[in-house]
């Protein structure tokens, strides 16, 4: 007598009709027939993760806590991300008293994502029965930022307060888990125990023409709590302010933390706890911090734009783009969110879009100057220099004490070989700002140029004095003494140059012309093959080293060089 043997497809549909009636069992309560059905199942086929699942659960609900661990545990073995297998099995675990297990899988299941109040309410049940009673406050705090209008947490953390003695937080605990769900019995009896002075025994009987004035008093009540709570939270809330006016950023978050305890739905709170952080240096925490505001209220444009602001800092120009693309798409006129994503587009190079963005600031905010400012940074850049310039003007009539834009003008007036301009402006920018080591650079380049070297040395000479290490102005007083024919003095700087940039190619040829003019062929050979070592197609470096191995007699080699040059030249 032959078997039969289901095909594959015939043990699939199988499998899904015991599920099928598994499931209908679960919904109607019967726990002991969804065994049956789902290991059935499980039988044909072994890897239905829901059948795992909800095997488990039934067990649990039948308090066979060994065997509902054992499917939970399976489940994640096969499916290592299956958030609902780690917190029903922390239930178990929780059940039985295994707490630092329960923790442990409650952790895992926020690591993958899972991050939603009960999470963090069963995380602080958990360290309470370990008596960890921080840890446990800290949970449950964020369980009730997350889900506010859930009696639970309140519940679980006013029997924290209690248990350190804290009675008046557990009373106003209790009180708003009752007037959350006036039907939750453990809420109902716990205020009622609290207003009772916490008289011994777990819960209070309590008459049923007595229900309605209890929640009527707890409301009261809670109104009272949520009135003065407003008002000390207002109190830290304008402290807070202050500390950020005056710079004082800890002294802020501190002040801010006090008024997200009193009012945890208060998104403005979160919005300058986080500006605090922000401006602080902690970006991280900053995020978080607006991240919460949006939570609270989707459509604060601030909140998507400062996010941004911090994750410019962090680096992350395409979340910053999309934090200022979202802040412009909640309030078409936020002219701050347009120059940010503007000032990231330029950050980036792509500086067409920095213009289009740097325009619509400027059509919203026409008097704004750092947005003609940096929109003439782009026309610089692109070398439109006429349009460059009326920007830079227009940021000057804006705001005349603003060097920066003196400066930009300056530089821009260069570009065009305008030096006497960008003299004028360069000096504007000096007599407003004294130390202001670029625009002494620049004036002493533009003197450089049209051959004042004196007063080019002098410029170099005050960048120097400013910034002692400056490379640039280390090698343009060289190049203003080489003019002048102050070789000895010419070498000395193209020396101090090349010990703060050996790679500088400029400053060794530089250096090897002076050393060859001073007759000292040796070392000008030495520089001239260092620079051909840093640009190989230097025709220039072979041209003088020629003369330096003419002069020396090895007029093989210097013949070599010409014939490089030439070569190079052709």
């Amino acid at each position: 007598m032959f078997g039969f043997k289901n095909n594959g497809k015939d043990k699939q549909n199988e499998a899904s009709a015991y599920i099928e009636q598994a499931d209908e069992a679960m919904k109607s309560g019967n726990n002991e027939l969804a065994i049956k059905e789902y290991t059935l199942a499980l039988k044909l086929d072994s890897n239905i993760h829901s059948a795992y699942l909800n095997r488990g659960f039934a067990y649990y609900n039948l308090q066979q806590n060994e065997l509902a661990i054992k499917d939970f545990t399976h489940l994640i073995k096969i499916k290592p991300d299956e958030l609902l297998a780690y917190q029903n099995r922390a239930a178990v675990y929780s059940r039985i008293n295994e707490y630092k297990k329960a923790i442990n899988d409650l952790n895992q299941a926020l690591n993958l994502g899972y991050d939603d109040w009960f999470v963090y309410c069963d995380l602080g049940s958990n360290y309470y029965d370990l008596g960890d009673n921080d840890k446990a406050i800290e949970n449950l705090d964020k369980a009730i930022m997350k889900a506010p209008d859930r009696a639970d947490s309140f519940i679980i953390r006013g029997n924290v307060y209690e248990h350190l003695g804290e009675k008046e937080k557990a009373r106003m605990d209790y009180c708003r888990a009752y007037v959350l769900e006036p039907d939750n019995g453990k809420a109902k009896n716990y205020y009622l125990r609290a207003s009772s002075g916490f008289s011994n025994g777990s819960f209070y009987d309590v008459k049923a023409g007595n229900l309605f004035l209890s929640y009527i008093q707890a409301k009261s009540e809670w109104e009272s709590y949520t009135k003065k709570d407003n008002e000390d939270a207002d109190t830290f809330y304008n402290q807070g302010e202050e500390h950020i006016k005056n710079g004082e950023y800890d002294q802020a978050i501190a002040a801010f933390d006090k008024a997200i305890e009193l009012n945890p739905n208060r998104a403005n709170s979160y919005f300058n706890w986080a500006e605090a952080n922000r401006l602080k240096g902690d970006c991280d925490k900053a995020i978080a911090g607006y991240t919460k505001v949006i939570e609270l209220d989707p459509d604060y444009a601030s909140a998507y734009c400062n996010r941004g602001l911090a994750y410019d800092n962090k680096g992350n120009n395409d979340l910053a783009i999309k934090d200022y693309d979202k802040a412009i798409e909640k309030k078409p006129d936020f002219w701050q969110a347009y120059l940010n994503r503007g000032n990231v587009y330029f950050g980036r190079g792509e500086y067409n879009e920095a213009i289009i963005d740097y325009t619509k600031t400027i059509e919203l905010k026409p008097d704004y100057a750092d947005a003609w400012n940096y929109r003439g940074h782009c026309f610089n850049v692109l070398k439109d220099y006429d349009k460059a310039i009326i920007d830079y003007t227009k940021a000057i009539g804006l705001k005349p004490d603003a060097a920066n834009a003196w400066l930009n003008r300056g530089n821009t007036y260069y570009n065009k070989g305008l030096y006497a301009d960008a003299i004028t402006d360069y000096t504007k920018a000096i007599e407003l700002k004294p130390d202001y080591a670029v625009a002494w650079l620049n004036r002493g380049i533009c003197f450089s140029v049209l051959k004042d070297y004196d007063k080019a040395i002098d410029d170099f000479d005050k960048t120097i004095e400013l910034i002692p290490n400056s490379v640039n102005a280390y090698y343009n007083r060289a190049t203003s003494y080489h003019n002048k024919g102050k070789y000895a003095d010419a070498i000395t700087d193209y020396t101090k140059a090349i010990e703060l940039k050996p790679d500088y190619a400029d400053a060794l040829l530089n250096r090897g012309i002076c050393f060859k003019v001073l007759k000292d062929y040796d070392k000008a050979i030495d520089d001239f093959n260092k620079t051909i070592e840093l640009i190989p197609n230097c025709v220039t470096a072979y041209k003088n080293r020629s003369e330096a191995y003419f002069e020396k007699g090895d007029y093989d080699k210097s013949d070599e060089d010409l014939d490089k040059a030439a070569e190079l030249e052709s």
